[in-house]
């Protein structure tokens, strides 16, 4: 006997009636001496696509080599970036950050968030505010009002809908 499986349709984000756009993301994260840089790069690109990444050379306290990896989006590429990343939130992100938002949405209307680089390198987000992570900034139109307005909507939703 043969079973068909039907797949059932995936929730997607209702962004469209949303009175602001995010305009720029930037992912930030460091390489450190006991690190595969590989690796890094393969968590920050789940973190942000595929894209330019501009490496900078460092050296720690102790002269230990760091590496600063940063990758961008602007515009409509910024604004699929994003809504990809809160798509893939688990509930329980998207709670701690609607409960924290206030905090992470800056008087120019910024937004900041720190995923797990350990988790991302595994595919999977998670906010974190721990020190090993991959750092996201997002520059949304509009005042930080309406940001912070237009981001609980989005945040509070389940499945985005």
């Amino acid at each position: 006997m043969y079973y068909a499986v039907r797949k059932r349709p995936q929730k997607l984000l209702v962004v469209d009636d949303l009175m602001i756009r995010a305009r720029y993301i930037e992912a930030r994260t460091y390489v450190h001496a006991t690190e595969d840089k590989a690796k890094v790069l393969k968590a920050l690109e789940q973190i942000i696509g595929n894209g330019n990444v501009v490496e900078e050379y460092l050296k720690g306290y102790f002269g230990n080599p760091i590496i600063v990896l940063t990758s961008y989006k602007e515009k409509e590429e910024a604004d699929q970036t994003f809504n990809s990343l809160v798509h893939r939130l688990t509930q329980p992100d998207r709670n701690y950050l609607l409960m924290d938002l206030e905090n992470r949405v800056d008087k120019n209307g910024f937004l900041y968030m720190r995923f797990d680089k350990q988790r991302a390198y595994l595919g999977k987000l998670m906010i974190s505010d721990s020190d090993d992570v991959i750092r996201v900034t997002v520059k949304f139109s509009g005042s930080r009002k309406e940001v912070v307005e237009e981001l609980k909507k989005l945040l509070g939703t389940e499945g985005g809908q």
